[in-house]
Protein backbone atom coordinates (compact mmCIF):
# COMPACT_ATOMS: atom_id res chain seq x y z
CA UNK A 1 0.00 0.00 0.00
CA UNK A 2 1.02 3.62 -0.98
CA UNK A 3 2.86 4.88 2.16
CA UNK A 4 0.87 8.59 1.32
CA UNK A 5 -2.27 6.37 1.17
CA UNK A 6 -1.64 4.91 5.01
CA UNK A 7 -0.05 8.39 6.40
CA UNK A 8 -4.00 9.73 5.41
CA UNK A 9 -5.74 6.85 6.87
CA UNK A 10 -3.49 6.90 10.04
CA UNK A 11 -4.67 10.19 10.22
CA UNK A 12 -8.45 9.81 9.45
CA UNK A 13 -8.73 7.13 12.31
CA UNK A 14 -6.27 8.84 14.85
CA UNK A 15 -8.32 12.07 14.45
CA UNK A 16 -11.50 10.63 14.79
CA UNK A 17 -10.95 8.16 17.27
CA UNK A 18 -9.84 11.29 19.43
CA UNK A 19 -12.77 13.16 19.46
CA UNK A 20 -15.18 10.28 19.91
CA UNK A 21 -13.55 9.37 22.73
CA UNK A 22 -13.43 12.91 24.23
CA UNK A 23 -17.42 13.51 23.27
CA UNK A 24 -18.38 9.97 24.86
CA UNK A 25 -16.91 10.86 27.87
CA UNK A 26 -17.92 14.12 28.11
CA UNK A 27 -21.62 12.90 27.39
CA UNK A 28 -21.43 10.46 29.95
CA UNK A 29 -20.06 13.58 32.64
CA UNK A 30 -23.28 15.39 31.44
CA UNK A 31 -25.66 13.21 31.42
CA UNK A 32 -25.07 12.01 34.72
CA UNK A 33 -25.65 15.71 35.88
CA UNK A 34 -28.06 16.08 33.72
CA UNK A 35 -30.04 13.01 35.47
CA UNK A 36 -29.30 13.90 38.76
CA UNK A 37 -30.69 18.00 38.02
CA UNK A 38 -33.74 16.47 36.31
CA UNK A 39 -34.78 13.89 39.21
CA UNK A 40 -34.47 17.33 41.21
CA UNK A 41 -36.47 19.18 39.52
CA UNK A 42 -39.19 16.50 38.82
CA UNK A 43 -39.33 16.43 42.54
CA UNK A 44 -39.85 19.97 42.63
CA UNK A 45 -42.81 19.99 40.38
CA UNK A 46 -43.97 16.93 42.53
CA UNK A 47 -43.72 19.46 45.55
CA UNK A 48 -45.72 22.07 43.53
CA UNK A 49 -48.68 19.50 42.44
CA UNK A 50 -48.91 17.55 45.76
CA UNK A 51 -48.80 21.69 47.65
CA UNK A 52 -51.88 22.86 45.26
CA UNK A 53 -53.89 19.50 45.31
CA UNK A 54 -53.22 19.63 49.77
CA UNK A 55 -53.80 23.30 49.87
CA UNK A 56 -57.53 22.55 47.56
CA UNK A 57 -58.46 19.77 50.03
CA UNK A 58 -57.95 21.89 52.95
CA UNK A 59 -59.68 24.77 51.37
CA UNK A 60 -62.89 22.41 50.91
CA UNK A 61 -62.52 21.01 54.71
CA UNK A 62 -62.62 24.77 55.66
CA UNK A 63 -66.06 25.28 54.10
CA UNK A 64 -67.64 22.51 55.75
CA UNK A 65 -67.03 19.92 53.55
CA UNK A 66 -67.47 16.15 55.38
CA UNK A 67 -63.92 14.19 54.74
CA UNK A 68 -66.05 10.94 53.48
CA UNK A 69 -67.40 13.49 50.26
CA UNK A 70 -64.26 15.15 50.12
CA UNK A 71 -62.39 11.68 49.71
CA UNK A 72 -65.05 9.72 47.13
CA UNK A 73 -64.39 13.52 44.65
CA UNK A 74 -60.81 13.13 44.96
CA UNK A 75 -61.09 9.37 44.46
CA UNK A 76 -63.09 10.21 41.85
CA UNK A 77 -60.59 12.48 39.82
CA UNK A 78 -57.55 10.61 40.03
CA UNK A 79 -59.41 7.33 38.69
CA UNK A 80 -57.76 6.09 35.51
CA UNK A 81 -54.75 8.12 35.42
CA UNK A 82 -51.91 6.32 34.00
CA UNK A 83 -49.76 4.89 36.91
CA UNK A 84 -47.03 4.18 34.61
CA UNK A 85 -46.46 7.82 34.58
CA UNK A 86 -47.12 10.53 36.97
CA UNK A 87 -50.26 10.53 39.56
CA UNK A 88 -51.67 11.25 42.56
CA UNK A 89 -53.03 8.83 45.51
CA UNK A 90 -53.60 9.58 49.32
CA UNK A 91 -52.98 7.31 52.30
CA UNK A 92 -54.91 7.06 55.77
CA UNK A 93 -52.09 6.76 58.98
CA UNK A 94 -54.90 6.33 61.05
CA UNK A 95 -56.39 3.42 59.02
CA UNK A 96 -53.40 2.35 58.09
CA UNK A 97 -53.77 1.80 54.46
CA UNK A 98 -54.00 3.55 50.97
CA UNK A 99 -57.74 5.54 50.39
CA UNK A 100 -57.28 6.77 47.28
CA UNK A 101 -55.31 5.42 44.19
CA UNK A 102 -56.00 5.62 40.60
CA UNK A 103 -55.93 1.67 40.47
CA UNK A 104 -58.75 0.95 42.79
CA UNK A 105 -57.62 -2.93 43.70
CA UNK A 106 -54.61 -0.92 45.37
CA UNK A 107 -57.03 0.75 47.72
CA UNK A 108 -56.87 -0.49 51.64
CA UNK A 109 -53.04 -1.54 50.71
CA UNK A 110 -50.75 -1.56 53.90
CA UNK A 111 -47.23 0.09 53.76
CA UNK A 112 -44.54 -1.96 55.85
CA UNK A 113 -41.22 -1.64 56.39
CA UNK A 114 -40.12 -2.83 52.83
CA UNK A 115 -41.31 0.60 51.64
CA UNK A 116 -38.92 2.80 51.72
CA UNK A 117 -37.65 6.42 50.81
CA UNK A 118 -33.77 7.80 49.88
CA UNK A 119 -33.09 11.00 49.74
CA UNK A 120 -31.65 12.29 46.62
CA UNK A 121 -27.58 12.28 47.04
CA UNK A 122 -28.44 10.33 50.35
CA UNK A 123 -27.91 6.49 50.60
CA UNK A 124 -29.86 5.96 53.69
CA UNK A 125 -33.31 4.69 53.38
CA UNK A 126 -36.22 5.31 55.39
CA UNK A 127 -39.21 3.74 55.95
CA UNK A 128 -42.68 5.14 54.71
CA UNK A 129 -43.70 4.37 58.39
CA UNK A 130 -41.48 6.45 60.00
CA UNK A 131 -42.24 9.67 57.72
CA UNK A 132 -46.12 9.01 58.54
CA UNK A 133 -45.09 9.00 62.34
CA UNK A 134 -42.97 12.65 61.93
CA UNK A 135 -46.19 14.45 60.46
CA UNK A 136 -43.83 16.25 57.95
CA UNK A 137 -43.91 16.46 54.07
CA UNK A 138 -40.62 14.37 52.85
CA UNK A 139 -39.68 13.98 48.96
CA UNK A 140 -36.86 11.44 47.09
CA UNK A 141 -36.86 8.24 45.44
CA UNK A 142 -39.61 5.83 46.81
CA UNK A 143 -38.72 1.91 46.66
CA UNK A 144 -36.14 2.70 43.68
CA UNK A 145 -38.44 3.21 41.35
CA UNK A 146 -40.87 6.32 41.62
CA UNK A 147 -40.00 9.86 42.34
CA UNK A 148 -42.74 10.93 45.25
CA UNK A 149 -43.39 14.22 47.44
CA UNK A 150 -45.41 12.92 50.72
CA UNK A 151 -47.32 15.97 52.15
CA UNK A 152 -49.68 15.57 55.52
CA UNK A 153 -53.11 17.17 55.14
CA UNK A 154 -53.52 19.37 58.26
CA UNK A 155 -57.04 18.47 60.36
CA UNK A 156 -56.75 15.10 58.76
CA UNK A 157 -54.62 11.55 59.15
CA UNK A 158 -54.50 11.68 55.30
CA UNK A 159 -51.06 11.73 53.72
CA UNK A 160 -51.22 12.97 49.86
CA UNK A 161 -49.01 11.30 47.55
CA UNK A 162 -47.31 13.18 44.21
CA UNK A 163 -45.66 10.14 42.01
CA UNK A 164 -43.64 10.47 39.00
CA UNK A 165 -42.05 6.58 37.26
CA UNK A 166 -38.61 7.41 37.59
CA UNK A 167 -38.12 4.94 34.51
CA UNK A 168 -39.26 7.06 32.11
CA UNK A 169 -36.81 9.47 33.09
CA UNK A 170 -33.93 6.92 32.31
CA UNK A 171 -35.56 6.13 29.69
CA UNK A 172 -35.31 9.78 28.14
CA UNK A 173 -31.65 9.89 29.63
CA UNK A 174 -30.53 7.02 27.59
CA UNK A 175 -32.30 8.19 24.47
CA UNK A 176 -30.72 11.44 24.38
CA UNK A 177 -27.50 9.62 25.22
CA UNK A 178 -27.82 7.73 22.19
CA UNK A 179 -28.51 10.51 20.40
CA UNK A 180 -25.11 12.27 21.72
CA UNK A 181 -23.23 9.36 21.03
CA UNK A 182 -24.03 9.31 17.40
CA UNK A 183 -23.75 13.53 16.97
CA UNK A 184 -19.96 12.68 18.46
CA UNK A 185 -19.51 10.23 15.74
CA UNK A 186 -20.53 12.03 12.90
CA UNK A 187 -18.42 15.07 14.62
CA UNK A 188 -15.21 13.03 14.76
CA UNK A 189 -15.63 11.82 10.82
CA UNK A 190 -16.46 15.41 10.11
CA UNK A 191 -12.97 16.67 11.80
CA UNK A 192 -11.11 12.97 10.68
CA UNK A 193 -12.09 14.14 6.59
CA UNK A 194 -10.88 17.99 6.96
CA UNK A 195 -7.90 17.41 8.66
CA UNK A 196 -7.21 14.48 5.86
CA UNK A 197 -8.41 16.93 3.44
CA UNK A 198 -5.96 19.74 4.63
CA UNK A 199 -3.09 17.23 4.62
CA UNK A 200 -3.76 15.86 1.45
CA UNK A 201 -3.59 19.22 0.00
CA UNK A 202 -0.23 20.01 1.81
CA UNK A 203 1.48 17.25 0.05
CA UNK A 204 -0.24 18.01 -3.15
CA UNK A 205 1.73 21.52 -2.54
CA UNK A 206 4.83 19.98 -2.24
CA UNK A 207 4.20 17.96 -5.59
CA UNK A 208 3.15 20.83 -7.47
CA UNK A 209 6.71 22.29 -6.89
CA UNK A 210 8.28 19.24 -8.32
CA UNK A 211 6.33 19.35 -11.27
CA UNK A 212 7.37 22.59 -12.05
CA UNK A 213 10.67 21.82 -12.31
CA UNK A 214 10.12 19.28 -14.79
CA UNK A 215 8.51 21.47 -16.75
CA UNK A 216 11.40 23.72 -17.16
CA UNK A 217 12.87 20.52 -18.73
CA UNK A 218 10.04 19.89 -21.21
CA UNK A 219 7.57 23.62 -21.88
CA UNK A 220 5.67 21.75 -24.86
CA UNK A 221 4.67 18.49 -22.75
CA UNK A 222 4.42 20.20 -18.92
CA UNK A 223 2.66 22.92 -20.20
CA UNK A 224 0.08 20.17 -22.21
CA UNK A 225 0.14 18.18 -18.81
CA UNK A 226 -0.22 21.53 -16.16
CA UNK A 227 -3.33 22.77 -18.35
CA UNK A 228 -4.81 18.61 -17.95
CA UNK A 229 -3.49 18.33 -14.33
CA UNK A 230 -5.63 21.92 -13.58
CA UNK A 231 -9.31 20.50 -14.36
CA UNK A 232 -8.51 17.44 -12.94
CA UNK A 233 -8.24 19.35 -9.51
CA UNK A 234 -10.64 22.09 -10.06
CA UNK A 235 -13.26 19.19 -10.76
CA UNK A 236 -11.80 17.60 -7.74
CA UNK A 237 -12.17 20.34 -5.38
CA UNK A 238 -15.05 21.47 -6.82
CA UNK A 239 -16.87 17.57 -5.39
CA UNK A 240 -15.19 17.94 -2.41
CA UNK A 241 -16.68 21.30 -1.60
CA UNK A 242 -20.14 19.65 -2.83
CA UNK A 243 -19.41 16.90 -0.44
CA UNK A 244 -18.24 19.27 2.53
CA UNK A 245 -21.59 21.77 1.98
CA UNK A 246 -23.89 18.68 2.19
CA UNK A 247 -22.26 17.49 5.17
CA UNK A 248 -22.61 21.06 7.08
CA UNK A 249 -26.22 20.43 5.98
CA UNK A 250 -26.83 17.28 7.54
CA UNK A 251 -25.05 18.38 10.84
CA UNK A 252 -26.75 21.77 11.28
CA UNK A 253 -30.07 19.61 10.59
CA UNK A 254 -29.31 17.18 13.36
CA UNK A 255 -28.40 19.81 15.68
CA UNK A 256 -30.92 21.56 14.89
CA UNK A 257 -33.81 19.12 15.71
CA UNK A 258 -31.87 18.40 18.75
CA UNK A 259 -32.55 21.87 19.60
CA UNK A 260 -36.27 21.88 18.95
CA UNK A 261 -36.56 18.26 20.95
CA UNK A 262 -35.03 19.78 23.92
CA UNK A 263 -37.51 23.17 23.50
CA UNK A 264 -40.32 20.58 23.14
CA UNK A 265 -40.13 18.97 26.39
CA UNK A 266 -39.50 22.25 28.40
CA UNK A 267 -42.68 23.02 26.69
CA UNK A 268 -44.20 19.97 28.70
CA UNK A 269 -42.36 21.53 31.67
CA UNK A 270 -43.54 24.72 31.28
CA UNK A 271 -47.36 23.58 30.44
CA UNK A 272 -46.99 21.68 34.14
CA UNK A 273 -45.84 24.71 36.00
CA UNK A 274 -49.16 26.79 34.72
CA UNK A 275 -52.14 25.95 37.11
CA UNK A 276 -55.20 23.40 35.63
CA UNK A 277 -57.53 24.89 33.49
CA UNK A 278 -59.79 23.13 35.15
CA UNK A 279 -59.12 25.32 38.46
CA UNK A 280 -59.98 28.53 36.38
CA UNK A 281 -63.67 26.48 35.36
CA UNK A 282 -63.93 26.40 38.60
CA UNK A 283 -63.48 29.82 39.83
CA UNK A 284 -65.01 31.19 37.14
CA UNK A 285 -67.25 28.91 35.18
CA UNK A 286 -67.68 31.34 32.14
CA UNK A 287 -64.44 32.14 30.66
CA UNK A 288 -61.74 31.80 27.77
CA UNK A 289 -57.98 31.55 27.58
CA UNK A 290 -56.34 32.70 23.83
CA UNK A 291 -53.13 31.41 24.45
CA UNK A 292 -50.34 31.65 21.26
CA UNK A 293 -47.04 31.39 22.12
CA UNK A 294 -44.60 32.88 19.25
CA UNK A 295 -42.23 29.84 19.27
CA UNK A 296 -42.71 26.73 21.65
CA UNK A 297 -42.36 28.17 24.95
CA UNK A 298 -43.52 31.45 25.89
CA UNK A 299 -42.95 34.83 27.32
CA UNK A 300 -46.72 35.17 28.06
CA UNK A 301 -48.32 33.10 31.01
CA UNK A 302 -51.91 32.76 33.30
CA UNK A 303 -52.23 32.35 36.64
CA UNK A 304 -55.45 32.01 38.78
CA UNK A 305 -56.42 30.95 42.22
CA UNK A 306 -58.71 31.51 44.84
CA UNK A 307 -59.01 31.93 48.70
CA UNK A 308 -61.74 31.58 50.69
CA UNK A 309 -64.46 34.04 48.75
CA UNK A 310 -61.67 35.28 47.02
CA UNK A 311 -61.19 34.88 43.55
CA UNK A 312 -57.68 35.58 41.73
CA UNK A 313 -56.09 35.67 38.10
CA UNK A 314 -53.55 37.25 36.30
CA UNK A 315 -52.16 37.72 32.77
CA UNK A 316 -48.51 38.62 32.56
CA UNK A 317 -46.03 38.94 29.33
CA UNK A 318 -42.54 38.54 30.22
CA UNK A 319 -39.68 40.20 28.48
CA UNK A 320 -38.35 38.60 25.64
CA UNK A 321 -40.30 35.41 24.44
CA UNK A 322 -39.32 31.65 23.63
CA UNK A 323 -36.95 30.10 25.97
CA UNK A 324 -35.76 32.98 27.56
CA UNK A 325 -39.47 34.54 28.11
CA UNK A 326 -40.31 31.25 29.73
CA UNK A 327 -37.84 30.85 32.28
CA UNK A 328 -39.16 34.20 33.27
CA UNK A 329 -43.19 33.38 33.20
CA UNK A 330 -41.99 29.98 35.64
CA UNK A 331 -40.70 32.58 37.72
CA UNK A 332 -43.46 34.33 37.60
CA UNK A 333 -45.58 31.64 38.58
CA UNK A 334 -43.82 30.29 41.28
CA UNK A 335 -43.72 33.83 42.86
CA UNK A 336 -47.18 34.28 42.67
CA UNK A 337 -48.11 30.72 44.38
CA UNK A 338 -45.70 32.08 47.11
CA UNK A 339 -47.00 35.66 47.90
CA UNK A 340 -50.76 34.78 46.79
CA UNK A 341 -50.77 31.32 47.83
CA UNK A 342 -48.44 30.98 50.82
CA UNK A 343 -48.18 34.19 52.54
CA UNK A 344 -52.11 34.72 51.76
CA UNK A 345 -51.54 38.35 50.71
CA UNK A 346 -55.13 40.04 49.72
CA UNK A 347 -54.20 43.02 48.44
CA UNK A 348 -53.28 43.80 44.75
CA UNK A 349 -50.84 46.49 44.72
CA UNK A 350 -49.07 44.80 47.64
CA UNK A 351 -48.73 41.56 45.64
CA UNK A 352 -47.06 43.18 42.71
CA UNK A 353 -44.91 45.65 44.84
CA UNK A 354 -44.01 42.42 46.82
CA UNK A 355 -43.47 40.76 43.12
CA UNK A 356 -41.13 43.19 41.98
CA UNK A 357 -38.71 43.23 44.65
CA UNK A 358 -38.41 39.64 44.56
CA UNK A 359 -38.21 39.59 40.69
CA UNK A 360 -35.42 42.07 40.79
CA UNK A 361 -33.53 40.10 43.95
CA UNK A 362 -33.94 36.44 41.77
CA UNK A 363 -32.31 38.02 38.87
CA UNK A 364 -29.98 39.99 41.13
CA UNK A 365 -31.46 43.80 39.45
CA UNK A 366 -29.35 47.03 40.91
CA UNK A 367 -30.65 49.43 38.59
CA UNK A 368 -27.12 49.77 36.63
CA UNK A 369 -27.86 50.96 33.18
CA UNK A 370 -25.68 48.81 31.64
CA UNK A 371 -27.78 45.38 33.29
CA UNK A 372 -30.38 43.74 31.28
CA UNK A 373 -33.58 44.55 32.34
CA UNK A 374 -35.60 41.60 32.65
CA UNK A 375 -39.06 41.83 34.05
CA UNK A 376 -42.78 41.18 32.96
CA UNK A 377 -46.08 43.36 32.24
CA UNK A 378 -49.03 42.03 34.24
CA UNK A 379 -52.77 42.67 34.68
CA UNK A 380 -53.80 41.52 38.26
CA UNK A 381 -57.61 41.20 39.44
CA UNK A 382 -58.48 40.02 43.02
CA UNK A 383 -62.68 39.69 43.40
CA UNK A 384 -64.72 39.42 46.40
CA UNK A 385 -67.35 37.33 45.22
CA UNK A 386 -69.96 37.89 48.13
CA UNK A 387 -69.52 41.43 47.60
CA UNK A 388 -68.67 41.80 43.88
CA UNK A 389 -65.67 43.70 44.80
CA UNK A 390 -62.81 43.98 42.55
CA UNK A 391 -59.27 44.98 43.06
CA UNK A 392 -57.15 45.49 39.97
CA UNK A 393 -53.06 46.61 40.16
CA UNK A 394 -51.20 47.06 36.63
CA UNK A 395 -48.14 47.66 35.35
CA UNK A 396 -48.25 48.47 31.74
CA UNK A 397 -50.91 45.77 30.81
CA UNK A 398 -54.13 47.72 31.14
CA UNK A 399 -57.62 46.00 32.15
CA UNK A 400 -61.27 46.11 30.38
CA UNK A 401 -64.41 46.16 31.99
CA UNK A 402 -67.42 45.80 29.26
CA UNK A 403 -71.24 45.76 30.68
CA UNK A 404 -74.60 47.14 28.85
CA UNK A 405 -75.36 50.75 29.32
CA UNK A 406 -78.54 51.46 32.24
CA UNK A 407 -81.58 50.68 30.05
CA UNK A 408 -80.03 49.35 27.02
CA UNK A 409 -79.08 47.08 24.76
CA UNK A 410 -75.94 48.40 23.92
CA UNK A 411 -72.65 47.84 25.38
CA UNK A 412 -70.23 49.86 26.96
CA UNK A 413 -66.16 49.44 27.30
CA UNK A 414 -63.94 50.94 30.39
CA UNK A 415 -60.03 50.94 30.50
CA UNK A 416 -58.72 50.89 34.03
CA UNK A 417 -55.30 51.88 33.17
CA UNK A 418 -52.17 50.19 34.42
CA UNK A 419 -49.19 52.25 36.28
CA UNK A 420 -46.77 52.98 33.34
CA UNK A 421 -43.46 51.03 34.86
CA UNK A 422 -42.81 47.02 34.72
CA UNK A 423 -42.35 44.72 37.25
CA UNK A 424 -38.85 45.18 37.16
CA UNK A 425 -36.32 47.68 37.45
CA UNK A 426 -37.23 51.02 36.35
CA UNK A 427 -36.59 54.56 37.32
CA UNK A 428 -39.98 54.64 39.23
CA UNK A 429 -39.01 51.06 40.79
CA UNK A 430 -39.35 52.93 44.23
CA UNK A 431 -42.90 54.08 43.75
CA UNK A 432 -46.00 51.83 44.59
CA UNK A 433 -48.03 50.77 42.19
CA UNK A 434 -52.40 51.90 42.37
CA UNK A 435 -55.05 50.15 43.81
CA UNK A 436 -58.11 50.56 42.12
CA UNK A 437 -61.02 49.26 43.56
CA UNK A 438 -64.20 48.64 41.29
CA UNK A 439 -67.92 47.60 42.33
CA UNK A 440 -68.72 45.27 39.66
CA UNK A 441 -72.16 44.08 38.48
CA UNK A 442 -73.51 40.59 37.82
CA UNK A 443 -72.46 39.51 34.44
CA UNK A 444 -69.85 41.89 34.07
CA UNK A 445 -67.02 40.84 31.51
CA UNK A 446 -63.69 41.31 32.46
CA UNK A 447 -60.68 41.09 29.75
CA UNK A 448 -57.01 40.93 30.63
CA UNK A 449 -54.56 40.73 28.12
CA UNK A 450 -50.58 41.61 26.92
CA UNK A 451 -49.53 43.52 23.66
CA UNK A 452 -49.21 40.50 21.77
CA UNK A 453 -52.72 40.80 19.52
CA UNK A 454 -52.39 44.73 19.68
CA UNK A 455 -48.55 44.51 18.15
CA UNK A 456 -49.55 41.90 15.60
CA UNK A 457 -48.48 43.39 11.79
CA UNK A 458 -51.14 43.29 9.27
CA UNK A 459 -53.71 44.10 7.12
CA UNK A 460 -53.30 45.88 3.41
CA UNK A 461 -51.17 48.88 5.17
CA UNK A 462 -49.48 46.16 7.22
CA UNK A 463 -49.48 48.01 10.63
CA UNK A 464 -50.20 46.90 14.25
CA UNK A 465 -53.51 45.92 15.03
CA UNK A 466 -53.48 48.90 17.77
CA UNK A 467 -55.84 49.29 20.87
CA UNK A 468 -58.63 51.24 19.36
CA UNK A 469 -59.26 48.55 16.68
CA UNK A 470 -58.92 46.01 19.52
CA UNK A 471 -61.67 47.65 21.86
CA UNK A 472 -63.79 48.16 19.06
CA UNK A 473 -63.60 44.35 18.08
CA UNK A 474 -64.63 43.35 21.42
CA UNK A 475 -67.54 45.33 21.55
CA UNK A 476 -68.69 44.09 18.17
CA UNK A 477 -68.79 40.45 19.50
CA UNK A 478 -70.68 41.46 22.92
CA UNK A 479 -73.59 39.69 21.87
CA UNK A 480 -72.09 36.40 21.67
CA UNK A 481 -71.29 33.80 24.39
CA UNK A 482 -67.22 33.93 25.65
CA UNK A 483 -66.46 30.55 23.42
CA UNK A 484 -67.70 32.00 20.73
CA UNK A 485 -65.72 35.39 21.53
CA UNK A 486 -62.61 33.70 21.93
CA UNK A 487 -63.02 31.78 18.22
CA UNK A 488 -64.17 35.17 16.80
CA UNK A 489 -61.00 36.89 18.02
CA UNK A 490 -58.48 33.85 16.84
CA UNK A 491 -60.46 34.76 13.40
CA UNK A 492 -59.99 38.55 13.58
CA UNK A 493 -55.98 37.89 14.24
CA UNK A 494 -55.78 35.10 11.66
CA UNK A 495 -57.19 36.98 9.23
CA UNK A 496 -55.19 40.64 9.78
CA UNK A 497 -52.08 38.49 10.35
CA UNK A 498 -52.40 36.70 6.60
CA UNK A 499 -49.17 35.61 5.67
CA UNK A 500 -47.23 37.95 7.75
CA UNK A 501 -45.20 35.78 10.58
CA UNK A 502 -46.59 36.22 14.71
CA UNK A 503 -44.47 39.38 16.32
CA UNK A 504 -44.48 38.39 19.93
CA UNK A 505 -46.62 35.88 22.54
CA UNK A 506 -50.18 36.51 22.58
CA UNK A 507 -52.70 35.81 26.01
CA UNK A 508 -56.15 37.45 25.91
CA UNK A 509 -58.35 36.13 28.61
CA UNK A 510 -61.71 37.09 29.10
CA UNK A 511 -64.32 36.11 32.55
CA UNK A 512 -67.26 36.45 32.65
CA UNK A 513 -68.94 37.71 36.85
Amino acid sequence: MNKRLIIYLYTFFGVGLTIFIIGFIGINISLNFIQDKYVQLQLNVNKRQAEQMSFFIKSQINKGIDLDTIRNQFQDAIVGTETDKGFLCMYDTKQDNLICHPNKEAIGMKFTNEFVFKEINKSADVPITDIYKQKKAFGGIFNQSEIVYSIPIDGTDWYLNAHENINAISTEIKMLRVRYIFGSLILGLLIAISVTITARKISRRYEKQIEQKNVELDKNYSELKVLHEQVNNQKNEIEKQRDFVQKQHDEISFQNKQITDSINYAQRIQSAVLPSINILNKIFPVNFILFKPKNIVSGDFYWFSSIGNYKFIVAADCTGHGVPGAFMSMLGVTMLNEIINKRQILIADVVLNELREQIKISVSQTGNTVEQKDGMDISLCIIDSENLNLQYAGAYNSLYIINKLNNSENFQLREIKANNMPIGVHPKDNEPFTNNQIQLLKNDRLFLFSDGYVSQFGGEKNEKFKPKRFQELLLKIQEKDLVSQKELLEKSLIDWQGKQFQVDDIIVIGIQI
